[in-house]
């Protein structure tokens, strides 16, 4: 698949936006009324930015070469998902505390 770089490098990006998104609307509480008034429900608006995002780097990043160290890609994609989800975990968790 030529175009697998576009797409661990897009869903590497599209993870850490909605990490920044779900940590801003419990800061900003107007970034969090901006949203609700998109889409109705802060979470569909954060769903459809983070699609919105995730399509336009994906033909950003597309390549028309065949990719080199994919590996590296799906490491750093697996890191940020886990470390992403570990930082809006621990931001609850401080929320909470």
């Amino acid at each position: 698949m030529k175009n697998i770089r576009g797409v661990l490098s897009a869903a590497i990006v599209t993870i850490w936006t909605i990490v920044v998104m779900a940590i801003a609307t419990e800061i900003y509480p107007a970034f969090k009324a901006i949203l609700t008034s998109f889409a109705g429900q802060h979470w569909t608006a954060k769903s459809t930015i983070s699609l919105a995002v995730f399509f336009v780097l994906y033909l950003f990043f597309r390549s028309k070469e065949k990719p080199r160290n994919i590996l590296s890609y799906a490491v750093a994609l697996a890191l940020s998902a886990v470390i992403g989800g570990a930082v809006i975990f621990g931001f609850y968790l401080w929320h909470f505390l």
